[in-house]
């Protein structure tokens, strides 16, 4: 038994001193990386790179944001990858010096992560040149397959437009889309292979609406990009590409309900979102498996091709029309993923070509997960000096990690609970129970509310009243609440809350900013472009929280805090020629920064296994209702 005991403690100093030593290897990493950050611009001039040579040979819309892992999250998550990494190529019985021979270069394999940039696909590019010369099959195929989904979309909106000729001439057309099963067998089922687009308008029965859901559920199964991990343990072909029901049409149901008085509104509102959003969905092959399922079921039941009543009709079509968006945003998501997956290796075997540039692929993966995220990752080591992560993402997939099901703010272990900074605008007692209802009623309905959607960009004519009683909704809950002048970081001791926010972006936040063409006469030059506070803020919130109006009364009155915000630095052109006035080697420069750099110094903290993230200064109690 004393020998057990003297094992497990011996267990326990090897694994603290393990936590301690990646401690001590991450921080100097850091540190390193922090300093190098402040006179080589060989990261920066890569990127530029990278944006001039794909936008002369593939497309001219593409944008590559790029970033500095904030320090706090840099050394959260190195350590623990690091420890997580050790552990496995750790020997049975390990010593310390087993420990530190493997420390260094486990860490320096997870510290590729701390300098970022994302290639951003934009969806309207027109491929077609590019596609018809490219001598890829597959490119073909997701070409041809972009091709027959643009004519079932102009299929169904000549017919709601036009008149009653082209009604009837459209109703024999059917479209063949045989070519659009590319991940496996032709299914055996018609329906499936030939499909006949529908006036939506027409969808007067179940029959109706079941054809044409199954019609649309085909051809976005197959614009689906393929799942590589599926977190709920079971097999799953497709990532979700589901965008969330218009919160304008929510708008339309709550007011249909007669709602009394403002609160009323908002109560049914926040009901009804709380119903559509922030709910799993279901990849659109298994939606099209369970549709058919119950189109057999419903084809049994005597009202099958009955006359739908006017509230189940209403339904129906504006499914069928959201199932329409997001086809629409949906059609050519494959083949931009896939471009950039031919495409990025490409250009960075090409710029290896240019002098005193050397870009070695050190390795490269592609992740599709269950809840839409999709992106291809590759870790690269430029001059044998800078380790970097470059992602490839369309566009769609950039929106929906940003706002949809695979953004940070829906994960427990990323999201923040701002809360805390609110208080109730008029109310005598702010602590009561009284006053922190009210406060968590307004607040519910301001966090689910984008604040995109209350812009009005593109509304149509029908969502026009809709868009107004949403602002009077909006503006009357934020006349609710306000954001605190004072924020208690410990008991009795409070700080202002522009210092409060300056800590946040300082441990949390990071350094964003843009790769752009450069307004000049020389064609081959594009512009690093840093960002100021203020846009680190608002890149916080939308990846923490969503930028939802509540998260904008945050970003406001700091905005009032700042009258003037200085940016990080001034933007920098690189051209490709690489020369050597493409970097800074100012000496001076270099000496002085070496001078002002103050290393990070931050305390060990033994690993829990915790995967929190919450802000310095608070301690974040998560509500029932937190996201």
């Amino acid at each position: 038994m004393p020998e057990a005991n003297t094992k497990l403690n011996n267990d326990a100093q090897l694994r603290n001193y393990s936590q301690e030593k990646v401690h001590e290897i991450t921080i100097e990493c850091v540190n390193n990386y922090l300093l190098l950050n402040q006179y080589d611009s060989l990261f920066h001039t890569f990127l530029s790179l990278v944006f001039m040579k794909f936008r002369d040979s593939v497309a001219t819309s593409i944008h590559i944001p790029f970033r500095n892992k904030a320090s706090q999250s840099s050394i959260h998550n190195i350590e623990k990858e690091s420890i997580r990494l050790l552990e496995e190529k750790l020997p049975e019985n390990y010593t310390k010096e087993d420990i530190d021979m493997l420390a260094p270069d486990v860490v320096q394999s997870i510290c590729k992560d701390f300098l970022a940039a994302t290639v951003v696909f934009h969806s309207k590019n027109n491929l077609s040149e590019y596609c018809e010369e490219s001598d890829d099959p597959t490119v073909k195929q997701l070409y041809n397959q972009l091709l027959i989904v643009e004519d079932y979309l102009r299929a169904i909106e000549r017919k709601e437009d036009k008149g009653l000729f082209s009604n009837i001439f459209g109703s024999s057309k059917y479209i063949d889309v045989s070519d659009t099963y590319i991940d496996g067998d032709l299914p055996k089922d018609k329906r499936l292979t030939r499909l006949k687009p529908m006036n939506l308008n027409n969808v007067m029965s179940r029959e109706d609406y079941y054809k044409q859901k199954i019609n649309l559920l085909v051809l976005l199964t197959n614009s689906s990009m393929l799942c590589t991990e599926s977190p709920d343990g079971k097999t799953h072909k497709y990532c979700v590409g589901q965008v969330d029901v218009p919160y304008l049409q929510l708008v339309k149901q709550a007011k249909a309900m007669n709602p009394r008085n403002n609160d009323e509104f908002i109560k049914i509102l926040t009901d009804l979102a709380r119903e559509n959003y922030y709910v799993p969905y279901l990849p659109f092959d298994e939606q099209l498996e369970n549709t058919i399922n119950e189109f057999k079921a419903a084809k049994k039941d005597s009202s099958f091709k009955s006359p739908l009543s006017v509230k189940e009709r209403a339904k129906n079509i504006q499914e069928l029309k959201n199932l329409q968006s997001n086809l629409k945003q949906m059609k050519n998501d494959r083949l931009l993923n896939y471009v950039l997956s031919i495409e990025l290796p490409r250009i960075f075997d090409e710029l290896s070509t240019l002098p005193n540039l050397h870009v070695e692929e050190i390795s490269k993966k592609v992740r599709g997960k269950l809840n839409g995220f999709y992106a291809s990752y590759y870790i690269l080591k430029l001059n044998d000096v800078v380790i970097c992560e470059v992602q490839g993402q369309s566009e769609f997939r950039s929106d929906i990690s940003k706002d949809g099901n695979a953004a940070h703010n829906m994960m427990d272990s990323k999201s923040f609970n701002f809360r805390h900074l609110f208080e109730p605008a008029a109310f005598p007692f702010k602590n009561t129970p009284k006053a922190q209802e009210i406060l968590k009623f307004y607040c519910d309905f301001l966090e689910t509310v984008n604040l995109n959607t209350v812009s009005g960009y593109r509304v149509s004519k029908e969502d026009k009243t809709a868009l107004r009683d949403l602002k009077d909704l909006v503006e009357y809950a934020s006349s609710k609440i306000k954001v605190k002048d004072k924020v208690e970081v410990q008991p009795g001791n409070f700080i202002s809350f522009e210092k409060y926010i300056d800590n946040i972006l300082s441990a949390y936040g990071s350094k964003y900013g843009t790769i752009n063409a450069a307004h000049r006469i020389e064609h081959n030059q594009a512009l690093e472009v840093p960002q100021n506070a203020l846009f680190s803020l608002e890149n916080l919130l939308r990846a923490r929280v969503g930028f939802s109006c509540l998260a904008n009364l945050i970003r406001t009155k700091y905005k009032e805090c700042k009258s003037k915000i200085p940016p990080y630095d001034l933007a920098k052109a690189f051209s490709p020629s690489f020369s050597e006035h493409d970097i800074n080697s100012n000496l001076d420069e270099i000496e002085k920064a070496k001078e002002t750099y103050e290393p990070l110094d931050v305390p060990f903290n033994p690993m829990n296994g915790e995967d929190s993230d919450i802000p310095p200064y608070h301690s974040s109690d998560k509500d029932d209702d937190a996201r």
